[in-house]
């Protein structure tokens, strides 16, 4: 009955880099929501900027994280950084996937996010998942033009919680709009769970020898 309580893991500080803010944003918290880690950000053109001035301020990183669709971009920046970089998938939820699938065969559907980037990406995630039955046509809330010529085409739309009320106002009547923010792959974060713990186990035992001499 007077049993300590477990030990919380103990956190480890790690950067995670998107190219662009909302995504940034959104998938660095739930990073540290999820894991026990303390995450710094900054965006793919910002790190290279960082990279190029000075490598030696990623030696306070355990980590760099980084979306799968710019695993090799990242790798290719940090190639001669000692520094370990972890690739996640980000995927559109099973909900809308399976909305999609019920669609009729050769439905256009529509796809925006706020920046072209964030639409590329959610793009790539849906095609990812193998439908068959859809055709994609792409649009960007930065640019309300690209949304009008996207609703003339499509009249089911996917689209990210920042551009959807943008997409409502201009959409015709009858216009099904499926927000959907992605969300980091589970299995993913779990192998990175296990990765974190090698790594605080490792830095636990380097701090042990230390302390020993």
């Amino acid at each position: 009955a007077h049993a300590a309580p477990p030990l919380e893991p103990r956190k480890l500080r790690a950067l995670f880099t998107e190219c662009n803010r909302p995504q940034l944003r959104r998938f660095s918290q739930e990073l540290e929501e999820t894991l026990p880690l303390d995450v710094d950000t900054l965006l793919l053109p910002d790190l290279e900027r960082a990279y190029r001035q000075s490598a030696g301020f990623l030696t306070r990183y355990a980590l760099v994280i980084t979306t799968f669709s710019h695993i090799h971009e990242v790798q290719k920046l940090l190639r001669k950084a000692n520094t370990e970089v972890v690739g996640l998938m980000a995927e559109a939820s099973l909900e809308t996937l399976m909305r999609l699938t019920a669609l009729p065969e050769r439905t256009k559907v529509g796809v925006a996010c706020n920046e072209w980037t964030g639409s590329e990406n959610v793009k790539l995630s849906i095609e990812n998942a193998g439908l068959k039955n859809i055709q994609l046509v792409m649009g960007c809330g930065a640019e309300p033009a690209s949304l009008k010529r996207m609703l003339k085409e499509a009249r089911v739309v996917v689209c990210s919680s920042l551009v959807a009320g943008k997409i409502r106002s201009l959409a015709p009547r009858g216009t099904e709009v499926i927000v959907d923010d992605r969300t980091l792959d589970k299995g993913g974060l779990e192998m990175l769970r296990q990765r974190l713990a090698q790594l605080a186990a490792g830095k636990a035992a380097r701090g042990g020898r230390r302390g020993q001499r």
